[in-house]
């Protein structure tokens, strides 16, 4: 897509990679929550998958968006 035929990728990056993919992470916990609530799991089996699944999730894209700024030089390590 150019700039003439509309929005540049390029400036729709976010400036908050890290807060973002948290808070998608986390509404995708709810829903795993809740779909294994509604789906016959306990609330506490389903609240320890839904906190494991973010923390991995969350985690591992973090671990990546570091290694990315650090391989591009923006990062100390």
């Amino acid at each position: 897509m150019s700039a003439g035929n509309g929005l540049d990728p390029a400036r729709r990056r976010t400036t908050h990679p890290y807060r973002d993919s948290a808070l998608a992470y986390g509404g995708l916990g709810v829903i795993a929550v809740l779909f294994a609530y509604f789906t016959g799991s306990g609330v506490v089996r389903s609240l320890i998958g839904g906190a494991a699944a973010f923390a991995l999730a969350t985690g591992w894209t973090w671990w990546r968006l570091y290694a990315r700024k650090r391989k591009a030089g923006q990062a100390k390590p």
